[in-house]
């Protein structure tokens, strides 16, 4: 089963999404994103525009956001299809394709007050244009209504981490 972990810049999907995976023994769709690595908050291969249109064709699911382009590749496909749990940290933009390839796919959205945010996305030193085009996005809070899970993520990540896990462990019965 897929579990789509959407939210804001900045509200945690992927140290929430790593914790509840090492729980529940899920495995993270990696992503491939045409912007330079940041392995202090999150996991991907950094490619380039061109690499990214060269392995176009071996993506299950691609998206753009904020001038990046992001692609999540068919080996995460086999694992979906193979019945192993898979968590994915997308944009809320692909999750409607996503549901018509996997009509089990169960959406998670982590939601922080949007002073958070802001402290969050600055202290990630990203330019300032990026910072306010996500701050500008995050007041709107788009995408609650496609989430079948909202957990508040503005406190003891452990209790949002659990929250996650027994939301999961209830799927699986």
């Amino acid at each position: 089963m897929l579990y789509l972990f959407v939210g804001n810049s900045g509200a945690g999907k992927d140290t929430i999404m790593r914790e509840a995976a090492k729980l529940t023994n899920a495995k993270i769709a990696k992503r491939y994103i045409t912007r330079p690595p940041s392995p202090e908050t999150e996991d991907f291969y950094s490619i380039s525009n061109l690499e990214f249109e060269n392995m176009s064709k071996n993506f299950c699911l691609q998206w753009e956001s904020y001038g990046n382009k992001y692609g999540i590749d068919n080996k995460t496909k086999k694992m979906i299809e193979n019945g192993e749990t898979v968590f994915a940290n997308v944009s809320r933009d692909v999750v409607e394709k996503a549901k018509n390839m996997w009509p089990d796919t169960k959406v998670i959205f982590i939601s922080v007050p949007i002073e958070t945010t802001i402290i969050r996305l600055k202290n990630r030193k990203r330019d300032e244009k990026t910072i306010q085009e996500r701050i500008k996005r995050a007041k709107n809070d788009v995408g609650k209504d496609l989430a079948d899970l909202i957990v508040e993520n503005d406190g003891d990540v452990n209790i949002t981490v659990e929250s996650v896990v027994n939301y999961i462990q209830k799927n699986r019965c």
